[in-house]
């Protein structure tokens, strides 16, 4: 969508904060209940990555039922940007049954589920 002319657009506070490698916070969570109840929350540094329309399809069409003209339209479109954030600290939790689960926890990167 572009902007009147007159309308200045204000931009992203993720991309503003991945321009400025600034500290942001995700969560990413899945509620199927009762066998599909998990969530992620993680913190850490952000950055812009370098656009790649194919990483970007690839990472859409694990939450899109399907890659279709629009997405496409808007993957490569010039306003599309690509950031991510190094999940220096979380956790992550599962409910499976929505039972009460121990939580796992990380303070530094090192300890965190995404280490290699």
């Amino acid at each position: 969508m572009v902007p009147h002319p007159g309308v200045r657009r204000r931009p992203s506070p993720f991309l503003a904060a991945a321009r400025d490698n600034r500290e942001v916070a995700v969560m990413v969570a899945t509620f199927d209940p009762p066998d599909d109840v998990r969530q992620v929350r993680m913190t850490g540094p952000a950055r812009l990555e370098v656009k790649d329309v194919s990483r970007i399809r690839r990472i859409y069409e694990r939450y899109i039922p399907a890659w279709s003209a629009e997405w496409a339209e808007h993957a490569a479109s010039p306003d599309a940007r690509l950031w991510s954030m190094s999940p220096d600290r979380g956790m992550a939790v599962a409910y499976p049954g929505l039972g009460n689960r121990p939580v796992f926890r990380w303070s530094n990167a090192a300890d965190g589920p995404f280490s290699p």
